[in-house]
């Protein structure tokens, strides 16, 4: 399937800012040789990181159900619930597809499809591993970590699995599904997310999409509410196999996989067992801590809240166990959250649900010593016998068996068809379908709706800047470059704008104005400065801007944050915030920025973006009339039907948070001023069945007497800018008193 926006998928975009309660200055070091070294992107990316640590943590319902030390069960479930939503229970578990694909003497593997508890043939699938002979014996569903294949759990590697195991350091999942049904136990190991390219930050990006989608479209829930029937649907399947004993069905995992194991329990009782082979840490402290902010799956940030002592009370009396090994690869980053403490409140929570069988084991030899030692509980807590098995070693992995990516995508826009139906996107107001005569006469006021539905101010004041830190970096004989960073003047403690300013060598400023929000895909692009990388896409606009007598300044911005907010968002149940209240007064910021500096005060100003940075420029000018012009490359598409279509939940998260406001923005808070819409003839321009975006908006520029000041720029291109076909013409368009 082809996305309708082609860097929706690849490149996602923006940043964070002005968060409640402040961040810190970060230490910026200075640029040596390029725009884009590693080193630097990193150290100025690490501002953003850092303050989720800020964002907040709804957590009064879980405080008042743990009010004087104790847990009142009924409402922390209750707590659970509200941030999980509502989720299907249709049955699941019906065999789609059944085949088996290796075995020996002691363990038959199957690969098996079965339905989730979700309406429609939405399947969940993965690998059944049978030992011979076994009927009516345990069974356990172990669920794998963020960067770690269901093939790895056979220990196994596949062609096709590389871009999913990306755990290079040992781990005690490895060979863990082997060897528990070695021991007895029927074992199910499902395939989670695939996509590990954004890894760390967004392990399992189409998941996260369609739950964050979830959260928009039905008012709840986030992505624990695509995954947990899934996982259900499992355990129907294994209560029907005539190797399970339905009564003693457990779940285990390591990272997110225990975490998801816990509140699978949770949702469905049929659980029995849980293990985990993570240690029990104080969750509520290490989102609180700048380092560990953004620790895991962005899913798992609903631990800000309820941690590990909550899930205890909910899962006790049931056996529950964790095993864990301090020469795992990530104990040097959660050692100081596995504080005794931690553990004590496990206890207490523990034993407040009247349980009895919980069990903790720090392991001071290596993961598979850990591996080995939940194993031995497990088995011994399922009640299988000590039997000799009857082969063991490594199973072989068929040499024609492949790690198919279509059946992934296949599942992928299964599940977003099935939220696309659930309900419908939530919209700013119904301006969107009213005819040019009904236009909103009071922009004003439709801008302080739009600023509160995102959650920020609206920008009819500039946000005075200072410079905090100033370098010149190597630029050309025609341009001249400048890393700047800035903050508010009223000195809020909050993320600095850090970007390049490119201006004339050899004119004198002030100068005209552009504000290119493209600083997510790489500095060096946007100025023509190698290492280029993907040229005919930005095809070096910012240089040729400068060559026509423009100043450009492009805030940086680290690629993978926006979606990261709009997950965390969604995972923390934060009332009404998303991706967009965080980026948005980054950008505004930005330009006050340009209304500080003596090379561009008090010129004309453009906001120019493409992709995601043409949805955020269009949203900056709406929110701030001081900007005199907008230059928008994008693909023209039927917005209101892209957003009701299956397609919508597969979306960067930012762009579907927009839903149907885009339209209403584009046509309403731009105008009368100059808008140019930049767009391919070989662009995704799609969904345009019956309806007419740009004429949409001509219409009301004539309306409004503008007339001219609305132009549509078609190029014979891809998703690409190409400047000659608008920088003159913006320049003629803009106020006389820009130029000099």
């Amino acid at each position: 399937m082809k996305l309708p926006f082609p860097c929706a998928g690849a490149w996602l975009a923006a940043t964070l800012a002005l968060l409640p309660g402040g961040v810190g200055t970060a230490q910026l070091p200075a640029v040596r040789t390029t725009l884009d070294s590693p080193e630097f992107k990193a150290a100025a990316s690490e501002q953003f990181w850092q303050s989720i640590a800020t964002l907040a943590c709804p957590d009064s319902d879980v405080r008042a159900a743990t009010a004087g030390g104790t847990f009142d069960r009924k409402s922390l479930a209750a707590a659970f619930r509200g941030r999980v939503g509502v989720i299907a229970r249709e049955p699941g578990g019906a065999v789609l597809s059944r085949s088996e694909i290796a075995g020996d003497d002691g363990v038959r593997v199957e690969d098996v499809r079965v339905t989730a508890r979700m309406s429609g043939e939405v399947l969940t699938l993965g690998y059944l591993l049978t030992p011979r002979e076994a009927r009516d014996g345990p069974a356990a569903i172990m669920i794998p970590a963020a960067g770690v294949s269901a093939t790895e759990l056979l220990d196994w590697r596949l062609p096709g699995d590389e871009g999913i195991a990306i755990r290079k350091t040992p781990h005690p999942m490895r060979g863990a599904a082997l060897e528990l049904a070695r021991r007895g136990v029927t074992v199910f190991v499902p395939w989670m997310g695939t996509d590990h390219q954004y890894f760390p930050y967004l392990p399992w990006l189409q998941l996260e999409r369609i739950g964050v989608s979830q959260r928009l479209w039905t008012g709840h829930g986030n992505t624990y509410s695509v995954l947990l029937p899934m996982l259900s649907g499992v355990v129907d399947f294994l209560t029907g196999e005539p190797s399970v004993d339905a009564n003693r069905i457990a779940a285990v995992g390591w990272e997110e996989g225990a975490l998801l194991a816990g509140w699978l329990a949770v949702y469905d009782s049929r659980i029995g067992v849980v293990g985990s082979m993570s240690a029990p840490l104080d969750r509520a402290a290490m989102r609180r801590d700048r380092q560990m902010a953004r620790y895991g799956a962005a899913f798992t940030q609903m631990d800000c809240a309820l941690g590990d002592a909550h899930l205890a009370a909910l899962l006790g009396p049931r056996p529950v166990g964790f095993a864990y090994s301090t020469r795992d690869a990530v104990w040097p980053k959660v050692a100081r959250f596995a504080t005794a403490e931690a553990e004590q409140s496990v206890r207490r929570a523990y034993a407040s649900a009247g349980g009895t069988g919980l069990y903790i084991n720090r392991v001071s030899a290596g993961p598979v010593a850990a591996r080995d030692t939940m194993l031995t509980w497990l088995t011994r807590t399922l009640g299988v016998a000590n039997r000799r098995p009857a082969a063991s070693g490594a199973l072989v992995a068929p040499s024609t068996l492949r790690v198919d990516p279509l059946v992934f995508a296949a599942r992928d826009a299964q599940l977003a068809g099935g939220v696309a139906a659930a309900g419908r996107c939530l919209s700013l107001e119904s301006v969107d379908s009213r005819s040019p005569a009904d236009f909103p006469a009071d922009q004003a006021q439709l801008r302080r709706r739009l600023a509160a539905r995102l959650h920020v101010r609206d920008g009819s004041r500039v946000v005075p800047m200072r410079v905090t830190r100033r370098d010149t970096l190597p630029g050309t004989e025609d341009m001249r470059l400048d890393w700047i960073a800035a903050s508010p003047l009223a000195g809020r403690d909050s993320l600095q704008v850090v970007g390049v300013l490119a201006t004339p060598r050899r004119r004198h400023g002030p100068f005209p104005t552009v504000l290119g929000l493209d600083g997510y895909t790489g500095l060096s692009q946007v100025f023509g400065i190698p290492p280029l990388g993907r040229t005919s896409y930005l095809n070096a606009y910012g240089a040729e801007l400068v060559n026509a007598g423009f100043a450009v300044f492009v805030p940086y911005v680290p690629a993978e944050f926006p979606e990261y907010a709009a997950a965390i968002a969604a995972a923390r149940a934060i009332p009404g915030w998303g991706s967009w209240s965080a980026m948005m007064p980054y950008y505004l910021e930005a330009r006050g920025l340009m209304q500080s500096l003596p090379e561009t005060r008090d010129q004309a100003l453009t906001v120019y973006g493409i992709s995601y940075a043409g949805v955020a420029a269009i949203v900056l000018a709406a929110l701030d009339p001081s900007i005199d012009a907008l230059v928008y490359s994008n693909p023209v598409q039927g917005l209101q039907r892209l957003f009701k279509s299956p397609d919508a939940p597969l979306l960067a998260m930012w762009w579907t948070e927009m839903c149907d406001i885009q339209t209403a923005v584009q046509k309403y808070l731009i105008v009368p001023r100059p808008f140019i819409w930049e767009n391919g003839a070989l662009d995704a321009n799609a969904y345009l069945n019956g309806v007419d975006p740009v004429g949409d908006v001509a219409r009301i520029y004539t309306a409004r007497g503008a007339t001219g000041r609305f132009r549509f720029l078609r190029h014979g291109g891809e998703h690409e800018t190409r400047l000659g076909e608008w920088g003159p013409l913006i320049l003629d368009m803009l106020p006389t008193e820009g130029r000099r």
